[in-house]
């Protein structure tokens, strides 16, 4: 029994002196005084087995207080082969500790090995304890280490600048009474060693940093004693939302607390802005107008709007040209760059027409870019032109202003026809047109003749079935109406025919007469063409001695010709013909007075002496032939006639 307990003893003394070496190693190198309960010596023997000092080592000497507590990490070191145990006390009675998580009790630390007590302390600040470990098993041993702690907490202070920025640049301000070696600046609250930053050791010192985001920063100090001071301080987004505009930026990161100087918006072209921002998109709390502060107290959205002031603004395409009869469309584009174009729809009833010439059948609606078109369908019936006119407050946009009130001119188109007729002639000829709006006239091209009449030559169209002559093809007109044109035919002129006038028909003969002309007239239409024309025969111009001029005749044979007017058909010569007339009569009668008695009852007989032309020699006598009968004379032979 007295050997068991022996070795206990011997048990307890080797954990205390494990216990001692661990302080030690962790405070450093301090003095030890060993105390025995056997002897003075510090190597003691149990029977065979002598006792080596403990050793003791602490993780660092000074330890953080600022909060209070100390965490002390004591390492007992047993180099005996041999169990030791150890007890630990405090010198401050005004510590407070627990070891491993509960009160004191004996440790043991085991042979050839070391143990490590966690010793958690609180208390005032700015002091330092004494740690007796006390070796009781299997000897009695005592030895001391001794900690220090830092009652200086870092201290930090966190400020930003408060520009009208999505982003702001923070200012940490480090403090610390000995000296800060480590900080964090970030959201989280605890961060990893890893995350912080080491600087030199500094007892004030400032850092600029920026802040691109909102939420709760961090700013954790370290000193050289591993104390932590933190401070936090929250960064808040104020989202900057413009309607009908532009702000830049469109939000604002800044301290919460800070003020900050609220942005001046721009308007979209056709709106105007006040510069008021609002808490809400209800527009109804003015939290200030630019160039004010404004406060930031949380993560919010503060709202400013543009009121649209610039009317829509409506065109006309082209104004159309519609034939009478027909339909049409014009269309009117309303656009409104702002609020948009609230209308939809039109009727007739939206436009005022400038006359009675069209109508408006129908109006339909589509969408374009930036508002709305409306298509008129429009019905003509007189010929002319029209002003359509948008009325007042017909298309509105989504501000209530009103369009203006543009107009259009549509002209009413009437067509005019020419249409042609054969007149006597055959085949056919196509109408030609032209189109009138305000005017009273237009020009139309006459075609090519279609028409054909055998023996006839188309003469141009003319404006009547009467016409002799008209206006030839590719020959621009103008009707004012429907109108028709004839074909006009002709037979043209025959000649001009020549006679001409010669002596030939007799030696001696002059003739100096100058020719005459004529010509067959043209005909038209369908009228007979005369065969022949006239002339009128020379009554001068010829002699011939002794002669008498016998008129013209067709040859030079002729005895005789023609004088005065005569029709001819052909160009030819005539030759004057002359005579010497034919002389007598002569008559010889019959009497009876050379006998008297006798009878005589013979009808005298005649002769003329004929008539020579062209030169010829006349007879001097001519013949006639004595009666044979009608005579008698009783017992008389009849002996002749004399003389």
């Amino acid at each position: 029994m007295n050997i068991v307990a022996d070795v206990i003893k011997k048990i307890k003394v080797l954990i205390f002196l494990i216990l001692v070496i661990a302080f030690t190693t962790f405070f450093g190198a301090p003095k030890i005084t060993a105390y025995y309960k056997k002897s003075e010596s510090t190597t003691v023997s149990i029977e065979t087995q002598s006792f080596s000092d403990l050793t003791f080592s602490l993780d660092k000497t000074t330890y953080a207080s600022c909060n209070n507590t100390a965490t002390v990490k004591l390492t007992v070191n047993n180099p005996n082969i041999y169990n030791v145990t150890y007890q630990l006390s405090f010198s401050n009675n005004d510590v407070t500790y627990t070891i491993d998580g509960s009160s004191p009790t004996t440790y043991t630390v085991n042979a050839n090995s070391s143990k490590t007590n966690t010793i958690v302390m609180s208390g005032p600040t700015g002091s330092s304890i004494t740690i007796t470990i006390l070796a009781t098993t299997p000897y009695g041993a005592t030895y001391t280490e001794v900690a220090y702690f830092d009652n200086g907490c870092p201290t930090g202070l966190i400020t930003a600048t408060s520009n009208v920025s999505s982003s702001q640049t923070a200012t940490l301000t480090i403090s610390d009474n000995i000296g800060a070696v480590a900080y964090y600046f970030g959201k989280t609250a605890h961060p990893a060693e890893s995350a912080y930053t080491n600087i030199a050791s500094t007892t004030s010192t400032t850092i600029n940093t920026q802040v691109n985001s909102k939420g709760t920063y961090y700013l954790n100090i370290k000193d050289v004693a591993g104390n932590v001071g933190s401070t936090s301080s929250v960064f808040n987004n104020v989202n900057l939302n413009m309607v009908n505009g532009t702000v830049s930026p469109t939000s604002i990161i800044a301290k919460n607390g800070d003020s900050v100087i609220l942005p001046t918006p721009t308007a979209n072209t056709g709106y105007t802005n006040d510069g008021s921002w609002y808490s809400s998109n209800a527009y109804t709390t003015n939290i200030g107008t630019y160039g004010n502060n404004y406060v930031v107290s949380s993560d919010t959205t503060i709202y400013s709007r543009a009121t649209d002031i610039t009317p829509p603004e409506c065109t006309w395409g082209s104004g159309p040209t519609i034939d009478i009869g027909s339909t049409g469309t014009v269309d009117l584009t309303c656009t409104d760059l702002g609020s948009g174009v609230a209308t939809t729809s039109l009727a007739a009833s939206n436009f005022t027409l400038g006359n009675s010439n069209i109508s408006i059948t129908n109006v339909m609606s589509s969408n374009v870019t930036n508002g709305k078109k409306f298509t008129l369908t429009l019905s003509a019936t007189i010929k002319g032109s029209t002003t359509i006119t948008l009325k007042s407050g017909a298309v509105k946009d989504n501000a209530n202003n009103n369009s203006n009130t543009p107009a259009v001119t549509v002209y009413e188109r009437q067509t005019y026809t020419m249409s042609f007729n054969a007149n006597g002639g055959t085949g056919s000829t196509a109408s030609v047109s032209c189109k009138v709006t305000t005017q009273s006239s237009c020009n139309v091209t006459l075609p090519s003749n279609g028409f054909s009449w055998s023996g006839w030559t188309f003469n141009g169209w003319g404006t009547s079935a009467t016409s002799t002559s008209g206006d030839a093809a590719n020959t621009s007109v103008s009707i004012s109406g429907n109108v028709t044109r004839y074909a006009t035919w002709m037979k043209a002129a025959k000649g001009p025919y020549t006679v001409s006038f010669s002596n030939a028909a007799a030696t001696g003969a002059t003739v100096t007469s100058s020719a005459v002309s004529c010509t067959i007239a043209a005909v038209y239409n369908g009228a007979t063409q005369a065969s022949t024309c006239n002339v009128a025969l020379p009554t001068s111009g010829y002699s011939y001695s002794g002669w008498t001029f016998n008129g013209w005749g067709t040859s030079t044979s002729s005895t005789s010709g023609s004088t005065g007017t005569i029709a001819i058909s052909s160009t030819h010569t005539r030759y004057a013909t002359w005579m010497k007339a034919a002389k007598g009569p002569y008559t010889v009668s019959f009497s009876n007075a050379a006998a008297t008695g006798a009878t005589v009852t013979s009808s005298a007989v005649s002769c003329t002496i004929a008539a020579v032309y062209n030169g010829a020699t006349q007879a001097s006598t001519c013949n006639v032939a004595l009666p044979t009968s009608g005579y008698s004379y009783s017992g008389w032979t009849f002996n002749g006639w004399g003389t």
